[in-house]
């Protein structure tokens, strides 16, 4: 529009006034009213790749954004020593457990020998002395008593290492119990510290194009090596390219002046010959401040790509021309034409041969530069651009 309005000005020079006018030739032509931002692609859905559970470290390792991988690629690589010495600790303490059982049930297996052995042992002295206690008809009764209490004795003492080798398998098979369930408890946790450190090798759940994580804080730094990964944060995704979005930062001043529907055109600096078209989807109702401590608010805007002549990938620059109005074969006059007479008269002013005549025109769609004339004016009309001076 700014080539045909410099087209259609002419200069004239009025000698009975003594005015250089600049003048302005009406044509119908394109109404236009819109605003040019600039924009980032972005896919409309994505698969999420978070940083695992329970893993906080620094990435040492970390895919270009734009690489195609296949599910189980290796996409990026966490160094996170808190996790490692965690599993060095628990791994210890699951050996010392094994150890501390292997030690517990030697020394029941020679407790239980020994009470055996005495066993063994009072059932000898009970044969014997039944053996003896064959020779009794013949022993005085001195000797006779002391034969029964021998056997007496020995059959007390097999009673006694008997009870003590019923009581001591319970007590070691209680003890060995809560030894066993605390191993079990240390291979439990021992797996999930290995479960946490075999993470931070993070690996693409599906086959896709790999756009790397933003941090979530001001300024939303791209990932890179030696950036913190902690809490689930975003390792990065893989976009669904089929289907694509434009995201957009817009000032406070441009964004009151538009509205959802309004027709998009987008050209891409890294794809000079690609263009696409949409149209404005979502708009944020409270705006942000532009960096950390601006006074400058802007307003996240979505717009659609609703086509496109060349596929688009993630995170591409959009040069957005956001049309709010527009109308083919309109008589359109810049703004500067147009003057006010009274509160409701707008008028121009049409040269005639060597002056200006005031004419009352009806306006139609406007801009912050333009507005369509509906009535008063023809084509081929040519009006001043300033306001003549009065004789």
């Amino acid at each position: 529009m700014l080539a045909i309005f410099w087209s259609s000005v002419v200069w004239s020079c009025s000698s009975g006034e003594g005015q250089d006018i600049p003048l302005f030739v009406v044509q119908r032509t394109v109404f236009e009213d819109m605003i040019v931002m600039e924009g980032t692609t972005e896919a409309q859905s994505s698969i999420n790749i978070p940083t695992p559970d329970n893993l906080e470290g620094t990435i040492s390792f970390i895919l270009e954004n734009g690489t195609h991988v296949k599910a189980g690629d290796t996409v990026c690589i966490i160094d996170a020593p808190e996790a490692e010495t965690e599993y060095d600790e628990r791994k210890k303490r699951l050996e010392s457990r094994l150890a501390e059982l292997e030690k517990l049930t030697a020394n029941q297996e020679l407790e239980r020998a020994l009470l055996e052995a005495n066993i063994r042992s009072s059932e000898a002295e009970a044969i014997l002395a039944e053996y003896d206690s064959a020779q009794m008809q013949y022993m005085s009764p001195t000797a006779r008593r002391i034969q029964e209490l021998q056997l007496e004795r020995a059959a007390l003492s097999r009673s006694r290492y008997q009870r003590q080798l019923d009581a001591q398998d319970v007590m070691d098979k209680a003890e060995v119990m809560r030894l066993k369930s605390r191993i079990a408890r240390d291979r439990r946790r021992l797996a999930d510290a290995k479960k946490v450190v075999d993470s931070r090798v993070v690996l693409a759940p599906s086959d896709g194009i790999f756009v790397r994580g933003r941090a979530p804080w001001w300024g939303r730094e791209e990932h890179v090596v030696g950036t913190t990964l902690r809490g689930r944060m975003l390792v990065g995704t893989l976009p669904d390219v089929s289907k694509m979005k434009v995201n957009l930062q817009i000032p406070e001043a441009e964004y009151k002046r538009i509205s959802e529907g309004d027709t998009v055109e987008y050209i891409f600096d890294a794809m000079p010959d690609n263009k696409g078209w949409g149209r404005i989807v979502k708009l944020a109702t409270v705006g942000k401040e532009r960096t950390q401590g601006s006074p400058v608010k802007v307003f996240d805007v979505e717009a659609s790509v609703d086509s496109v002549r060349q596929p688009l990938a993630p995170g591409i620059s959009a040069i957005c021309r956001i049309y709010m109005q527009r109308k083919p074969n309109a008589l359109v006059v810049p703004n500067v034409c147009i003057h006010q007479v009274d509160s409701q008269k707008k008028v121009v002013y049409v040269k005639k041969r060597f002056s200006f005549k005031e004419r009352e025109v009806i306006l139609g769609l406007s801009s912050q530069k333009e507005t369509i004339v509906t009535e008063g004016l023809s084509e081929g009309d040519v009006i001043s651009l300033l306001k003549p001076k009065k004789k």
